[in-house]
């Protein structure tokens, strides 16, 4: 089955079991992520200086150590991943070519209180302001300095709400996430403050 990206760049994705769900308002249509098998696969072509994520989404159990937003299948040469951690932290990680990766962590901004609600997650990686920024229903909840500006990140390969990682070692652990996605954006470039607002008051369910 195809997931079709309604954006300009027509990266459409393959849904590997999914169960079509109601989204953040009455005839909008979710995506529903519940088994280990659940999973979007898409292939992001291209190399990006900075790089804003964003997705509205129902959490509907912190059930892993780390709950998959979008991963790569691969964790090299500038590939970004993002997830959310059982204690209610933001993880961005980033491998820069040749170096250690580096984790990019909000405070624990999320817990029990935020199961079951529609919320939206962004983070920005903004070479030109050497920051990473996440956000939380369209306010930032977490800025820190980049450690290393001399890459360029890039996703390739990857999948929304899972993680098929290359030449996967028998300890790796299971990452699915456990909710609903009804929009996931990924932009090449660093959206501002206003911006991730106004993308917020936009699509807030009343």
């Amino acid at each position: 089955r195809i997931l079709k990206d309604s954006g300009p760049n027509q990266i459409h994705g393959a849904m590997v079991g999914c169960v079509r769900a109601e989204g953040r308002w009455p005839d909008k249509g979710a995506l529903e992520f519940k088994r280990s098998c659940d999973r979007v696969r898409l292939n992001v072509p291209g190399k990006f200086d900075s790089l804003t994520m964003l997705a509205w989404l129902r959490i509907d159990g912190f059930d892993r150590q780390f709950n998959s937003l979008l991963l790569c299948d691969e964790f090299s040469d500038g590939h970004a991943h993002w997830q959310v951690k059982a204690n209610g932290m933001i993880d961005l990680g980033v491998k820069p070519r040749g170096g250690k990766r580096v984790i990019y962590l909000s405070e624990p901004v999320l817990g029990q209180a935020d199961l079951g609600r529609w919320l939206q997650l962004a983070v920005v990686y903004d070479v030109r302001k050497a920051m990473v920024s996440h956000y939380l229903d369209g306010r930032t909840v977490g800025s820190m300095p980049l450690i290393r500006c001399d890459h360029q990140l890039q996703l390739g390969p990857c999948e929304i709400g899972n993680w098929s990682p290359v030449d996967q070692p028998p300890s790796a652990p299971i990452r699915n996430f456990n909710g609903r996605m009804d929009e996931f954006a990924i932009f090449k470039e660093a959206l501002g403050d206003e911006e991730i607002l106004a993308l917020y008051e936009l699509g807030r369910p009343s």
